[in-house]
């Protein structure tokens, strides 16, 4: 039952929506934080917490016993939901960390864009100038010079230039790698609450609209390696709900692309590549995916040194709906 409380209270966390939108000029300015909870949604989770044995359990569970790519979050939610000051500082280090790194700073930048919304409030006035000014140079490098193909920024041409294109079509480039660049300025945009500059972001060649218009298919199929489209769905969730508080839902949501991309149909892709459940024992069932491309010797994860199996993907963990069974080398990664 453990794993249907964790999963139910995550659920939980994800989806609540509460919002307060004050208009401002050209910019939007929101009550912080917004992008992930706002203070309703915080001091409502706090409470199941507080009140609910099944939340508690969850809670204790992810603080004291988190699965390794609950760590992060572990302590973001500690400090974001329970108050803990010590669990702020780890983040606020986190967060300032990243922004006096050196350019270029990392593709998948979602989990600081949520920190700096949760302290916002607790950053000096320097610190937030320096933030924002971080993620203004990550924005005009990842959109407008297009800086992954400038050798002076990006000199490892092995792990990042050879990836990307000048001009894109659906097969020259490797979304998975290049794709989270982009998503993470998008975001950062849309934190820093300026409407202009997250239009233009959003508009410009190979950014939001240009994935939407020209690139998902149909309702909103990946065009590469459908198992490595998990690199980008989360921080996209997080934008949609981002522009949505800041009453920009066009451009997240609401948008639907020129061939019919949605969001949420990008999400209901995997869904429609899926196969029946396979029941392989009585403990490991099996809910696999359509394959294409990167077969690996170690099948559906590189932990683990085993052959290559017949579905290489698979859309979940095997979980079954009271919560038993499962197996974490079901997983699609």
């Amino acid at each position: 039952m453990m794993k249907r409380t964790k999963s139910g209270l995550l659920s939980m966390v994800v989806f609540v929506i509460a919002v307060t939108i004050v208009w401002a000029g050209t910019g939007r300015a929101v009550e912080r934080p917004f992008i992930l909870w706002d203070k309703k949604d915080i001091a409502a989770i706090r409470k199941k917490i507080e009140t609910e044995a099944w939340a508690k359990i969850a809670y204790e569970k992810l603080v004291n016993e988190p699965e390794r790519h609950e760590k992060t979050f572990s302590n973001l939610f500690q400090h974001a939901i329970m108050g803990n000051k010590e669990a702020a500082e780890k983040d606020k280090k986190e967060l300032m960390r990243m922004v006096r790194s050196p350019i270029p700073r990392g593709a998948a930048q979602y989990i600081n864009v949520i920190r700096y919304d949760l302290l916002y409030d607790s950053l000096t006035a320097d610190e937030r100038e320096e933030v924002e000014e971080a993620f203004r140079i990550y924005i005009d490098n990842q959109i407008f010079k297009r800086a992954i193909l400038d050798p002076k920024i990006f000199n490892d041409s092995k792990n990042f230039s050879r990836y990307d294109a000048r001009r894109y079509t659906r097969t020259n480039w490797l979304p998975n790698i290049i794709w989270p660049w982009k998503v993470s300025a998008n975001l950062m945009a849309a934190a820093l609450g300026d409407e202009t500059l997250i239009r233009k972001v959003w508009g410009e060649y190979g950014s939001w609209k240009w994935y939407f218009d020209e690139y998902l298919c149909d309702i909103g199929f990946y065009s590469e390696e459908f198992g490595k489209m998990g690199s980008t769905p989360g921080a996209m969730l997080l934008y949609c709900r981002a522009v949505k508080r800041l009453g920009l839902n066009e451009l997240g949501y609401g948008y639907k692309g020129k061939g019919g991309a949605t969001m949420r149909g990008h999400i209901e892709s995997l869904i429609h590549l899926g196969y029946p459940l396979v029941d392989v024992s009585s403990e490991r069932p099996q809910y696999p995916m359509l394959t294409i491309g990167d077969l690996r010797q170690s099948g559906s994860s590189q932990s683990w040194n085993l052959p290559s199996p017949a579905f290489q993907y698979s859309i979940v963990m095997g979980y079954t709906p009271d919560g038993k069974g499962g197996n974490e080398r079901w997983k699609a990664h």
